[in-house]
């Protein structure tokens, strides 16, 4: 314990160095924190509709920010049919290169926030009201948090986008008694923050997490409670539809003269353009008038978009905190190591705040491989050719799944595959686009093109023999990890005192056989469990994390129709994790039921006073504990069933 102790100290003052030079940094560049929110007489600043009309509203002075009405953020919304495709994110008056307001590599990816917080002192009172993002606007702007707690989402070389050098936390932020609602990502979300405080806020129809916080020092969160959203219309690669357009549109600019065969037709850059900005229109427009892509109108666009059970389909979760940095990969081990991208969160307490609904429908994404990763476009979106329609599961990109299938395309592919080719022609030289993330190899594009030809290139199986295939990803390659209420990662000193975890379930299936049986070994790169991860349902997660006080929480109805459910999980190599007087009082799967598990490499935790009914498995096994330890030196300890 003497250890960890120290380890913390010397981490805290590794994370406060850090933060000193970044919010330097950032300084030096125009923002300022130099007002006192403990001083006697804060000012006070209200917000109204009207001050979201052109884009996020941007907290650079410390104060109290009051709500005196809802607020739906819908920035720019599209006059005509012509401006849907790149609707509703950021002008090029708005930047700051041209006068305005907003910077160009931090925006760049459009208004990634309602609120972007990059002070410290500050107080956000939510007066009884709600803020979220419009319909609209979670549509078109795919990657999104309600309250961004800093100038930027990304530390800097994270994230599908060069965002900027500099990074601004914010520090010392309450959030208050109101609604956080709609977000096509986070409800609150940040890096490297100090002392957080959330009360007394319902968050409603988030897509990934209500509350995700990396490398936070001092998170309380009381009183609060979480439901995902149920009516979502698409599925992830409408983002990637979305986030490949700027490439197309440099091409046009510039005149390119790159082309793209496919099954033997040539098309230009403005053709594959003209195709996706109307596909992007159709979608647009159908959901805008009737919540979902019309089938009989559009059947391409329903096939590749179209979101049919309304729930997310990557990782799903309530409440997550993890090292500084990142979540996309597996779970993690504990912080260590370099300074700077091992800081984790440290001094969290969760009180009365849980889970009260989320589903999820996750979807893994198989990928062609390219090294230790999957070919990408220069987003990061995976380029997808194992794409299936929902009514009969036949392939959209690929013609079949046979040894003989070749490519037919779509709308995303080809449009990734030409600018693919024109980063490798270097059209892009003169662009101030990023293309270090484009992957996709010279063996796919003449794969691509030999199509239609009847020549035994054209065929799947010579690619594959080439490349092979990476699984257990989604739509960004992130790891697949599944469905789960409190997900604590990368976590050093946490309470937890009358939490729960309820009505969470998990309807997407296994992983694909095409990576083969990899029940005991790792399909992705960066995964740290074997297996596929994605199908699995769990209650509350304690992942690289030590000195845990978890007291009086409860787990109900959790359900993986294809996966293992999990009450209370500790695994990798958590430490000092007690769990006292906590619950889990219904569990359904395919796999495993399971009540509380014990990973192999877990050591110094407890289980006890604690009681688990109402596990139900149709294939698997039902343990009210699982202890896959079994080694003396890990010191575990379980005891008194209290059923």
């Amino acid at each position: 314990m003497l250890y960890l102790e120290m380890q913390i100290q010397f981490i805290k003052v590794l994370l406060l160095l850090f933060l000193v030079v970044i919010t330097k940094a950032g300084n030096d560049n125009g923002n300022t924190n130099n007002a006192n929110f403990n001083s006697e007489k804060p000012t006070i600043y209200h917000l109204v509709q009207e001050d979201f009309e052109d884009g996020t509203y941007i907290i650079s002075e410390p104060g109290v920010y009051i709500l005196d009405e809802d607020i739906s953020f819908d920035p720019n919304p599209p006059s005509n049919t012509d401006e849907i495709p790149q609707c509703c994110t950021v002008m090029d008056s708005q930047l700051l290169s041209n006068g305005g307001r907003y910077d160009d590599k931090a925006y760049n990816l459009g208004f990634f926030a309602a609120i972007a917080i990059e002070t410290s002192d500050v107080e956000i009172d939510l007066n009884g009201h709600t803020i979220e993002q419009s319909e609209r606007h979670a549509l078109m702007q795919r990657f999104f948090a309600v309250i961004e707690l800093a100038d930027q989402p990304f530390i800097p070389k994270q994230g599908p986008n060069d965002f900027g050098p500099c990074f601004v936390p914010a520090e010392n932020v309450y959030i208050h008694d109101g609604t956080i609602g709609r977000s096509s990502h986070h409800g609150i979300h940040g890096n490297g923050n100090v002392d957080v405080h959330i009360e007394n806020v319902d968050f409603i129809g988030y897509e990934i997490a209500a509350v995700h916080l990396n490398g936070v020092d001092g998170l309380l969160v009381e009183n609060c409670d979480a439901k995902n959203r149920d009516d979502l219309p698409v599925m992830g690669i409408f983002s990637s539809a979305l986030f490949i357009q700027d490439y197309l549109n440099y091409l046009m600019s510039v005149n390119s003269g790159i082309t793209l065969t496919v099954q033997g037709v040539v098309l230009s850059i403005e053709d594959i353009s003209d195709a996706l900005k109307q596909s992007i229109v159709n979608v647009y427009e159908d959901i805008m008038a009737n919540g979902f892509i019309d089938m009989m109108t559009h059947p391409d666009e329903h096939a590749l978009f179209q979101n049919i059970k309304g729930v997310i389909d990557g990782n799903a979760y309530g409440f997550v905190t993890n090292k500084f940095g990142v979540a996309v990969n597996g779970f993690p081990l504990l912080p260590g190591g370099a300074p700077f991208t091992t800081i984790p969160s440290t001094n969290v307490e969760f009180k009365n705040t849980g889970v009260s609904q989320q589903g999820s429908n996750i979807h893994e994404i198989v990928g062609l491989k390219k090294g230790s990763g999957v070919m990408t476009d220069p987003r990061g979106s995976v380029f997808q050719i194992r794409n299936q329609r929902h009514h009969d599961d036949s392939f959209i990109t690929i013609s079949d799944d046979s040894n003989d299938a070749e490519y037919v395309g779509n709308v995303v592919a080809n449009a990734q595959l030409v600018v693919s080719k024109a980063v490798m022609a270097g059209e892009f030289a003169g662009s101030s686009l990023d293309v270090s993330r484009n992957s996709i190899t010279q063996d796919v594009i003449d794969w691509v093109e030999t199509g239609g030809s009847g020549q035994q290139t054209a065929k799947i199986s010579n690619l594959i023999d080439l490349t092979g295939y990476f699984c257990n990803g989604d739509s960004m390659f992130h790891v697949n990890k599944g469905a789960i209420g409190f997900k604590i990662d990368g976590t050093i000193g946490i309470k937890m005192t009358d939490c729960y975890a309820n009505n969470i379930s998990n309807i997407g299936i296994s992983g694909s056989d095409v990576c083969g049986d990899y029940k005991d070994s790792y399909s992705h790169p960066f995964a740290t469990l074997k297996g596929y991860g994605g199908s699995h349902t769990r209650g509350f997660t304690f992942a690289g994390s030590s000195d845990g006080d978890i007291s009086k929480c409860s787990v109900s109805n959790l359900s993986s129709e294809n996966g293992k459910s999990i009450g209370f999980d500790i695994f990798t190599d958590s430490i000092g994790i007690k769990i006292d007087l906590c619950d889990v009082f219904a569990a359904e799967s395919m796999h495993d039921a399971v009540g509380f598990h014990f990973g192999s490499d877990t050591s110094q935790s407890e289980i006890k006073n604690y009681c688990a009914v109402n596990l139900s498995s149709s294939m698997g096994s039902e343990m009210e504990i699982q202890d896959e330890s079994n080694q003396p030196q890990s010191r575990n300890v379980v005891k008194n069933n209290k059923c």
